[in-house]
């Protein structure tokens, strides 16, 4: 098919300043698969192509046909325009940690008081976090919430000091969105994850949750679940079950949309613990020789 993938995601890859490897490493390819796609030599499959939009965070039509190169020339030209005849009001002051800085309440309004938006491809939508920090690069940091600030991270995820305290950390290879990492708590998720486990994650709309994927969903009255969410917005509701649930001690949890605040996609998982010994396989492999070994002798009697 002739569409501007290959030079969209060549653009696209270097615009957020990532390498071959690093997005063949989420979509679980060669860095040569990356380099044949980008090059035209082959396409990859429809699956593929979503995944892709979903982590440059288009849609995978403008993705395949639009020439996102001449978007971006324009684009920065309407930005140029516009900041000629705007002012920024922020509502509430700049505050500034280290090398950090917290950045809300912006609006940015024209000689007359009308609110303006930068023409941007990828317009963060109202419903993102309303608090995030960024390095002395520009880049957004990776906030990480510990188990001990579940808590006050309800309550406070809009409250820029207490985003301030949280541990914030430059990640290569994720400026492509905003993330945050959070702590797992209890068994309710195992073998998937495991006490103590942290999950790397990506902010989501609700609408763009996918059935049997793991999010972390902050909800008004279930406060921060880890979970596996199907999704049933065309009833109004998101389920959220557990990965250890054969006893029946973690029910599935049946959310109305209006009770989610925010919803975060687990892009990686980071462990402690050691994967145990392969002493089963073992054993698994020496019981199926002995198997094979003692139908044979009865087959093949002396």
């Amino acid at each position: 098919m002739s569409t501007f993938l290959s030079s969209n995601l060549k653009l696209l890859r270097k615009n957020i300043r990532k390498s071959q490897t690093d997005i063949g490493f989420q979509l679980n390819k060669a860095h040569t698969s990356i380099g044949n796609w980008e090059k035209g030599i082959s396409e990859p499959s429809l699956t593929e192509i979503e995944e892709i939009a979903r982590i440059f965070e288009i849609s995978p039509a403008d993705l395949l046909y639009t020439d996102l190169a001449k978007v971006q020339v324009s684009e920065k030209k309407q930005v140029g325009e516009i900041k000629q005849n705007m002012q920024v009001k922020v509502q509430d002051k700049v505050q500034v940690s280290g090398q950090n800085q917290s950045i809300y309440g912006t609006e940015m309004t024209d000689q007359r008081g009308n609110m303006l938006q930068e023409p941007t491809h990828n317009i963060t939508p109202v419903t993102a976090p309303k608090v995030i920090t960024i390095d002395s690069s520009g880049n957004e940091n990776v906030l990480y919430v510990p188990v001990k600030a579940r808590a006050g991270y309800l309550t406070g995820m809009a409250d820029p000091k207490f985003i301030e305290k949280l541990p914030a950390y430059s990640l290569p290879g994720y400026h492509n969105g905003t993330y945050r990492i959070f702590e797992i708590n209890g068994p309710s998720m195992f073998p998937t994850f495991q006490d103590k486990d942290r999950c790397v994650t990506r902010w989501s709309q609700v609408s763009d949750i996918r059935d049997d994927r793991v999010y972390v969903v902050i909800t008004k009255n279930d406060g921060l679940l880890i979970k596996r969410c199907i999704n049933r917005m065309n009833e109004g509701k998101i389920i959220c079950k557990s990965d250890n649930n054969l006893s029946g001690e973690y029910p599935p949890i049946v959310l109305d949309v209006s009770e989610i605040l925010e919803v975060w996609y687990v892009v990686e998982r980071w462990t402690r613990q050691m994967p145990g010994p392969g002493e089963i396989y073992k054993r698994i492999v020496n019981l199926e020789a002995a198997v094979t070994l003692l139908t044979h002798r009865l087959d093949n009697p002396k």
